[in-house]
């Protein structure tokens, strides 16, 4: 290269937003990505004529306007739908509830929902807590803990809540529950204490949410790399990197299977384990790798429409291991009656031979008939899994992000981390690093 570059390393949506943003400073740009496409997990898959995801991905609006421009400036009602309320539900003890994707605490046992109910109006309002144990007894109450947070956690985690960091809570939104009725739950939310535990027994209407109307998430993906191609931002894909150089924490060339480029600034967007292992042979410090477990996506397309009003529905029944599903035919419109039911489990585990359990799961909750006809199924495996938040694995996370922040000068950290989950906190993070910084 003839000059240094601002080096890019993946190709998510926080590299995609770090890129542009970084343009506009007129920096000159190489984004870097180990996959042949970008998007990461939000890629989408196209079979027979059908989408699939790697997940529930619906946009959101920032409320930051030059960041939803880049995102959303280019999206119209003939190429996206628009919503102003994102419909879920969740099946809990054999009851599916269309109302929220957080858990129904009202179909258990009346006395322990009663119990429940009175344990979380003594929750503790300012929460202490090492482990998620500790942390949902606190937040919500022995009773709702046992009966639902205990073994929910444990369905998609693998291992205990006393293992497990208190950063989990914020996943597969056990963050709330649906306790008590609507006029109870709403006169409560009106106090400071119970407004982050108690969820809407009705779906409220919030920030635009986009979904487009073909392609599947990653649709949205493509087109914003349409947009860096045209601001000529290179774009490296199927591009690994086999060392990062650096001297006293200046980064000073990103090495890959197609050569050195060189780099007067790196904007790191993976674990930055990965990162530590790439320098110096890995010992500039010991990070262990994080645990994670098996992700199996089984897709299928249906004759007729699924028996749900739900764009994404939890499934917290630990009888079953089905976990999320997606359904697109609520995101779309399109008239294609498809979905994806996601599944986690210990790794090793064989869940390509489980599709046909997952088909009589979603007969189990009403969502198709006996007698529909799946007109197409497939299995596919996410090969980066999803990580097991120990405690452990947090505060060693934690530990290679602060040395890291001591450690380097010419390097940003951005993208996913334990307390960092959601896409619209992993924007705005972006958005707001690279704007803060000269």
């Amino acid at each position: 290269m003839s000059r240094s570059a601002t080096v890019i390393v993946g190709a998510g949506i926080a590299g995609i937003v770090a890129a542009f943003f970084e343009l506009q400073k007129g920096k000159k740009i190489q984004l870097i990505e180990i996959d042949s496409t970008a998007g990461g997990l939000l890629k989408s898959v196209c079979k027979n004529g059908h989408y699939f995801d790697y997940g529930t991905h619906v946009y959101v609006e920032t409320g930051i306007s030059e960041l939803d421009s880049f995102l959303f400036s280019h999206l119209t009602e003939y190429n996206c739908n628009t919503l102003k309320v994102l419909a879920n539900a969740n099946f809990f003890r054999g009851t599916m509830n269309e109302k929220s994707g957080y858990v129904d605490a009202s179909v258990l046992p009346r006395k322990i929902f009663n119990q429940g109910c009175i344990e979380l109006l003594s929750t503790v309002e300012d929460i202490h807590a090492d482990n998620l144990s500790d942390y949902f007894k606190q937040k919500f109450g022995e009773s709702f803990y046992r009966n639902i947070f205990e073994g929910v956690a444990n369905k998609y985690f693998g291992i205990s809540t006393q293992e497990l960091s208190v950063a989990a809570n914020v996943h597969f939104d056990m963050a709330r529950i649906l306790a008590f009725d609507r006029t109870v739950t709403e006169r409560l939310r009106k106090i400071e204490c119970y407004s982050p535990i108690l969820g809407d027994h009705v779906r409220r209407e919030g920030k635009n949410k986009y979904y487009p109307k073909d392609g599947g998430a990653g649709a949205l993906i493509s087109q914003l790399m349409e947009k860096l191609d045209r601001l000529n931002v290179g774009f490296m894909p199927s591009t690994k990197i086999t060392e990062i150089r650096e001297n006293e924490g200046t980064v000073s060339e990103v090495v890959t299977n197609y050569g050195p480029i060189s780099a007067n600034k790196l904007i790191w967007t993976l674990p930055t384990n990965v990162l530590m292992r790439l320098i110096r042979g890995g010992t500039l410090m010991n990070s262990s790798p994080p645990i994670f477990r098996s992700v199996g996506l089984f897709d299928f397309v249906f004759r007729k429409p699924i028996n749900s009003n739900a764009a994404y529905i939890n499934v917290y029944d630990t009888n079953l291991i089905s976990g999320r599903i997606t359904v697109y035919q609520n995101l779309t419109n399109s008239g294609k009656f498809n979905c994806t039911v996601e599944v986690l489990t210990d790794q090793g585990v064989d869940l390509s031979t489980m599709v046909h359990e997952v088909l009589n799961e979603m007969i189990i909750m009403g969502l198709i008939d006996s007698h529909d006809s799946c007109v197409f199924s497939q299995f596919r495996s996410v090969s980066s899994g999803f990580p097991v938040l120990t405690m452990e694995s947090v505060r060693a996370d934690h530990k290679s992000k602060s040395y890291c922040d001591d450690y380097f000068k010419n390097v940003l950290f951005l993208g996913r981390s334990p307390n960092k989950f959601f896409m619209s906190d992993i924007l705005v993070d972006a958005y707001e690093k690279i704007s803060n910084q000269d």
